[in-house]
């Protein structure tokens, strides 16, 4: 535990949001939450060990607790489901860093505009951008997203899904 700061032990639970979204989470229990600075960081991004496998992430608000959220990708691969007990080992990081795909430092560098305007960004903004990047699967798929956040930032321009509008351009220039 020297590289981490924090430990406890906890089951893997289900958060229901909404009554829709359902989410796999390990809940920070009260008096280790009583520790960290969620007034000034209600979100705080740490490094964490759950039962031997590296993640990193947030402790997300919940009407006075926290969670860290467990994707499917990660459960899968830790072999865990809802209900085991795992121990979470876990540190405070720079709450500013920002994890930048290659291929997005690339496409800034060569682009002194979208670079300008990614400095600007917010270091969650950020994030966000850098994760529709890191989240595509194929390499074309990346290119492509990499080319939209780079015009997004050229143009101010909001990523998100297409709209219908822009749907039906494209399927119309496909012929």
């Amino acid at each position: 535990m020297a590289w981490f700061t924090h430990e406890f032990e906890g089951p893997v639970a289900r958060h229901l949001i909404g009554g829709t979204l359902r989410y796999t989470v390990v809940w920070c229990p009260a008096d280790v939450a009583a520790t960290l600075p969620f007034a000034t960081n209600p979100r705080l991004r740490m490094e964490a060990d759950v039962s031997g496998h590296p993640i990193h992430g947030a402790w997300q608000p919940a009407g006075g607790r926290w969670y860290l959220m467990l994707p499917k990708t990660f459960l899968k691969a830790a072999s865990l489901a809802v209900g085991d007990v795992v121990t979470v080992a876990f540190r405070i990081v720079d709450q500013s860093r920002v994890d930048v795909p290659d291929e997005l430092t690339a496409a800034l560098a060569r682009n002194a505009t979208a670079r300008r305007a990614w400095d600007a960004l917010t270091p969650g903004m950020q994030r966000g951008m850098a994760y529709r990047v890191e989240s595509a699967k194929r390499a074309e798929t990346r290119a492509t997203r990499v080319a939209e956040v780079i015009e997004a930032l050229k143009t101010g321009r909001k990523i998100g899904p297409p709209s219908r509008k822009d749907i039906a351009a494209r399927r119309s220039s496909r012929g």
